[in-house]
């Protein structure tokens, strides 16, 4: 990948990952207000629906900032927009959609038929 693009690349997943940790703060002060407001203005069943779905919310969140902070690495590396599985060029279709992607789409879609795990 030429160094252009790679630089592009690194700037989007720079401010992905500043957008990310800011939400990551937000959803946990949004955990925090849950805890201490269930008993006075929401049900307890309400008030763990709201809190799991946070949670969730947050688990993704990490997620996406662990991939981010996997992607840059790959930048530093040299490594990045080659897929992880086959060694190939990741389709830059992919990357535009997805810039902290580690597979091309062909071994995304086998990981994801198999029921492994599939990127953020």
């Amino acid at each position: 990948m030429d160094p252009d693009t790679c630089a592009t690349y690194r700037q989007r997943l720079i401010e992905q990952q500043e957008q990310l940790v800011q939400r990551i703060f937000e959803l946990e002060e949004d955990l925090q207000h849950i805890s201490a407001r269930e008993i006075e203005h929401v049900d307890r069943a309400q008030a763990e629906a709201s809190e799991d779905m946070l949670a969730k919310l947050d688990e993704q969140s990490r997620r996406e900032w662990e991939a981010t902070q996997e992607a840059l690495a790959r930048i530093e590396s040299g490594t990045y927009g080659e897929c992880t599985t086959c060694g190939k060029a990741i389709e830059p279709a992919r990357l535009d959609a997805m810039p902290m992607a580690r597979r091309c789409t062909h071994c995304q879609e086998v990981v994801e038929k198999a029921g492994n795990v599939s990127e953020p």
